[in-house]
């Protein structure tokens, strides 16, 4: 039976205790199913929200790793560079050939920076998904 049908049919018998306790059951059965369906919401959206924190702090890691990479190889160019010089400074310019002078001279005056490379951190902060990660010491450490 339908639920107007019910009710129609319990007003007509007078049975008003009968169809209030209906229309309570039938109001409770609707909070319940609305209740329901934002929990299922809510636990989708958590759900996306987590896939997207761990796809931002993997691509940071790589960013990172990356920039660490970087910074190792102008560390070494830095490192030969200053033995270079070293080799220079302690040399007697009459004991070296014109070519090994002047290859000694080149890679001890070839200065390079080391710069990261900021994208992916400034595409996190401008798009808000810094709000993502909800540890503060990871915020700062990022």
């Amino acid at each position: 039976m339908v639920f107007h049908e019910i009710r129609k049919q319990l007003l007509n018998q007078d049975k008003i205790g009968r169809y209030l306790k209906y229309a309570i059951a039938g109001i409770v059965s609707v909070m319940i199913d609305i209740l329901l369906a934002l929990q299922v919401n809510n636990w989708i959206t958590n759900r996306e929200l987590t896939k997207e924190k761990v796809k931002v702090l993997k691509v940071r890691y790589q960013e990172f790793s990356d920039n660490l990479s970087r910074f190792v190889a102008f560390y070494r160019i830095h490192l030969k560079r200053r033995k270079y010089n070293e080799i220079l400074m302690a040399t007697s310019l009459g004991e070296l050939s014109l070519d090994s002078i002047s290859y000694l001279n080149r890679v001890a005056g070839d200065n390079h920076t080391c710069d990261s490379l900021p994208c992916i951190y400034n595409s996190i902060i401008n798009s808000g998904k810094i709000k993502l990660i909800s540890n503060d010491a990871l915020k700062l450490t990022i």
